[in-house]
């Protein structure tokens, strides 16, 4: 396990606990190297060098939710008594404000995963050519936008600002003592999401 350090933004900052984990599959161009993918274990949020906090994994998901660069995420989906890997294949997310709110809209664009490349928690996710059902699709939106509230009423809690919530401030009135020492709790923030098959 190693840390590995993130952009840090105006005096906050956070570490993601990065994990190796390996897998069977073998490259045949180099059969001695180890083969797998990097898992992120845990975020930790700072602010002047202190400790904040430690993420929950449905903050952590909500995060990267609100994250436009970050795409590929898998979210399981019960239908039927079968377990679905749904994988996010596009994402944009628009932030805007009106009359003071951060109203952000988070629109996805997900199809259902190989089953042969899923673990679902240990699972394994069906194998079918399945359409996501309307009803799978907003599971899927309930699970996200559960996920992005979360992380959203930790930031308002531990006053920290990951997701830029003040320069939008900064945008419109322009920097100030007074608006760098507000804290999150007091931007009201409105979030909507949508999820789409492609």
């Amino acid at each position: 396990k190693y840390a590995r350090s993130q952009a840090e933004l105006t005096k906050t900052g956070f570490l993601n606990l990065v994990r190796f984990v390996p897998s069977d599959n073998v490259d045949p161009d180099a059969p001695d190297k180890e083969t797998g993918y990097f898992f992120y274990d845990r975020m930790a949020i700072f602010r002047a060098n202190k400790l904040v906090c430690e993420l929950s994994d449905d903050e952590i998901n909500g995060f990267a939710a609100l994250t436009e660069s970050v795409v590929g995420d898998t979210v399981t989906v019960v239908d039927d008594g079968k377990t679905y890997a749904v994988r996010v294949n596009a994402k944009s997310v628009d932030y805007k404000l009106t009359d003071g709110v951060c109203e952000v809209t988070i629109s996805l664009q997900v199809k259902l995963g190989r089953a042969d490349s899923s673990d679902v928690g240990g699972l394994f996710a069906a194998q079918t050519d399945k359409q996501i059902s309307d009803e799978m699709l907003e599971a899927m939106r309930k699970e996200i936008a559960e996920s992005v509230a979360l992380f959203v009423r930790r930031q308002s809690e531990d006053n920290f600002d990951l997701v830029e919530l003040h320069d939008l401030l900064r945008r419109r009135d322009g920097s100030s003592e007074e608006l760098n020492a507000m804290p999150t709790a007091d931007i009201p923030v409105q979030v909507t999401v949508k999820v789409a098959e492609k």
